[in-house]
């Protein structure tokens, strides 16, 4: 068993080495340390992610329209408004929506883009003077324009996305109007104003310009965990396996050598 005794003594001289010992435990200590630091250890782990607010301003230059103020008319006290854009400037200052979103007005297009030029605000909304009169005829189109800073991405991705599903709820209202319109052979603004409330008052998310945005919290909390201190945790294990490995090859090379350099059997006729 003389083989056991020299294996243990060349461990134990192995781990008496100071050069040994760094490559075992200071190494990883200090690689995962650096690691630590170029990934932004120093921060604050509670700090999570957060939304930078979107400093929007709205152009609203619409004037509405007679067959738009009738067919609102005919609808809830809280859901008319004198124009398509007072709705849009509703929806835009929803409480809901302070945490993402400074909403300003400007009074013409020309100060909303010269705002979104000297970087006052990141994004322009211009709602033209016909916008309501345009999507209150059944044939006609109506746009907006969305003027925003090319250097931001995410802010105006959220503005657009509120304002298409502001719109998609609004178009759909259109929608059942034209069929039904198409349907009666009747284009009587009080028939487009029963329909519209009934369409409102049937719809799943009830009035489209409230509950834009839901908030849902998950089934199950989970504790959140640190994506770097599972990175640390495997760099930490990985290089400690590593270098205790490549200690014990270390040593077993020792074995080698010395029956390469003859001194092997004198270890198995001596005392160890």
């Amino acid at each position: 068993m003389k083989v056991f005794d020299i294996a243990l003594k060349d461990m134990s001289r192995s781990f008496r080495s100071w050069s040994a010992l760094v490559f075992m435990f200071g190494v990883p200590l200090l690689l995962t340390g650096m690691f630590y630091l170029m990934f932004g250890g120093l921060a604050k782990s509670n700090q999570g992610f957060s939304v930078p607010v979107t400093k929007v301003i709205v152009a609203n230059m619409d004037e509405g329209g007679a067959g738009f103020k009738t067919a609102m008319s005919n609808l809830p006290a809280d859901s008319q408004a004198d124009s398509l854009g007072d709705m849009i400037v509703t929806v835009l200052q929803q409480k809901d929506f302070a945490d993402l979103m400074q909403v300003s007005l400007a009074d013409s297009a020309e100060a909303a883009r010269a705002a979104v030029d000297g970087q006052q605000a990141g994004v322009a909304i211009i709602i033209p003077t016909d916008f309501s009169a345009r999507f209150s005829d059944l044939s006609g189109v109506a746009t907006l324009e969305l003027y925003q800073d090319p250097t931001l991405t995410i802010g105006p991705a959220i503005v657009q996305s509120i304002l298409k599903q502001f719109m998609d709820g609004i178009s759909a209202a259109r929608i059942a109007v034209e069929v039904v319109t198409e349907q009666s052979s009747s284009s009587d603004p009080a028939l487009i104003g029963q329909v519209m409330q009934q369409y409102m008052a049937s719809a799943p998310s009830g009035d489209q310009t409230t509950a834009t945005l839901q908030l849902l919290p998950p089934s199950t909390v989970k504790q959140p965990v640190s994506q770097l201190a599972t990175i640390l945790a495997s760099i930490m294990g990985g290089m400690t396996v590593f270098y205790a490995f490549y200690t014990g090859t270390a040593t077993a090379q020792s074995i080698l050598r010395e029956d390469e350099e003859g001194t092997l059997p004198r270890l198995f006729t001596a005392p160890v």
